[in-house]
Order: structure tokens, then C-alpha cells, then sequence
């Protein structure tokens, strides 16, 4: 049997309505390797941090896993990291007051007045389910309530092109599972 793999993660070699529950029939992914700043805005939509996918079958469920390295200057109101299918919120907390929700909070660490060197590597997954076979695009929100907060994203506060600042990269996944 002959076996094609398109770019665009089509597979083309098999009858896709063959395959056991479980498999994996398209991946696509898209790694942000520069850096960019939310400033004091709500909401921020993570510039690079976004991919498209078109399920073939409205029954299969989608699996999004995401790595977020940030670095927030927030002590009071702080960020949330929100997974997003277009444009509603999935993998998000339960209503609780006034409470903000997200998919991950972006936590402040600092040892005494310093938080230059605190960033911190943000991961998630999650399995969701569509339930049609339109072209749906996933990607990372960051949320501030108070709109007071700086983040940082793939490189810490201070950004000297010195030895011992970092940098890194964040990534987003999202695979199409038989069900």
C-alpha cells in the first residue's frame, strides 16, 4: 500500500473511516519562536499562537496541547491563559462570583523586590469536541480583568542582550481523533 502525506496534513493511502477509535488522522502545529508584550489591555490574543484544522467528520473530537512561556509583572488581577476555538473559551474554569476564568493562570513569582528572573513554562491539553466538519481555528488568549498587567512572552521582563536572560519557545498543537 502506498502512503501520501500532503502539507496540509491530509493522508491520502487508506480509507480514513476504516481507522480504530483512538487514531490520530491529522496533526497541525505552529511554534512561535519570537517575542511579543501584552501591555495594560483585557484581552490579548497571542500573536503566532494560533492554527487552523477542519475535522472530516463531525463526530471525531479534536486534541489541542499547548506550551506557553511567559512572564507577568502582575501582583494584583493577575492573567489568565485562555484556549480559544474561534472565538468562544473552551477548557475554562467553572463560574465562581467574579472570579476570573481561564485555562491556566500566568502566576507572579518573585523572590523579594526581583521578578526579573521568573518566567515560567504554561502547558495544557485538552480534548474537544466540534461537532461538525467546519474549519475551526485554536488559539491562546491572555485575559486581564483589570487590564493592569504586562506579560512578557518567550523572553524574561529585562530583555539585555546579556549573559543569563532567556528565551524560549511556545508552541500549540491540535490532532483529529477517530471516535
Amino acid at each position: 500500500m502506498s502512503i501520501t502525506i500532503h502539507p496540509d496534513g491530509r493522508i491520502d493511502g487508506f480509507n480514513r473511516q476504516s481507522m480504530p477509535s483512538g487514531s490520530v488522522i491529522q496533526v497541525k502545529s505552529t511554534s512561535k519562536t519570537d517575542t511579543s508584550v501584552k501591555g495594560t489591555v483585557q484581552s490579548y490574543d497571542i500573536p503566532g499562537l494560533s492554527v487552523s484544522i477542519t475535522p472530516t467528520s463531525a463526530s471525531n473530537k479534536i486534541f489541542i496541547i499547548f506550551n506557553l512561556n511567559a512572564q507577568s509583572s502582575g501582583s494584583f488581577g493577575g492573567d489568565v491563559v485562555r484556549l480559544v476555538r474561534d472565538s468562544t473559551n473552551i477548557c475554562i474554569a467553572d463560574v465562581s462570583g467574579s472570579i476570573i476564568r481561564g485555562s491556566n493562570a500566568v502566576v507572579r513569582h518573585e523572590v523579594g523586590d526581583n521578578y526579573d528572573y521568573t518566567g515560567e513554562s504554561i502547558v495544557n491539553s485538552f480534548l474537544d469536541s466540534p461537532g461538525d466538519t467546519n474549519a475551526h481555528t485554536y488559539k491562546l488568549n491572555l485575559y486581564d480583568d483589570t487590564a493592569n498587567n504586562t506579560v512578557w512572552i518567550n523572553r524574561d521582563r529585562p530583555d539585555s542582550d546579556s549573559s543569563g536572560w532567556r528565551r524560549g519557545v511556545s508552541t500549540i498543537t491540535v490532532m483529529e481523533i477517530v471516535t
